[in-house]
């Protein structure tokens, strides 16, 4: 097997992953930390655990909340700009986009 090939089954596994999480937290009727969590962890696997990001990839700790709405609003005009991001941030409402926003504003 290829590294290319290899690494595109790796992108497509954390993909659907990513859309697990998404679909399985969007209509929750558990509490709010839960539903948090739900929606932050999704992001972990490429930007790191609560937002602490490895390597070149973006951290999202410490994002104001502004600017984090902003780019996800940016990834949903530009499909073909950011890579998946444009497809995971269909998953997400406004206000789950927003409760993001103010999770990894409080994360250093």
């Amino acid at each position: 097997m290829s590294t290319k090939h290899f690494l595109y089954l790796i992108f497509k596994l954390l993909f659907v992953l990513s859309l697990f999480f998404c679909f399985s937290t969007a209509n929750s009727t558990d509490n709010e930390d839960k539903n948090l969590m739900g929606l932050v962890s999704t992001c972990y696997s490429c930007h790191g655990t609560l937002g602490n990001a490895v390597g070149n990839m973006k951290s999202l700790n410490g994002y104001k909340p502004e600017k984090f709405v902003s780019k996800f609003n940016w990834f949903l005009k530009k499909p073909y700009n950011g890579g998946v991001m444009h497809t995971i941030a269909k998953g997400f409402t406004e206000k789950e986009i927003k409760v993001m926003a103010n999770f990894f504003a409080t994360q250093k």
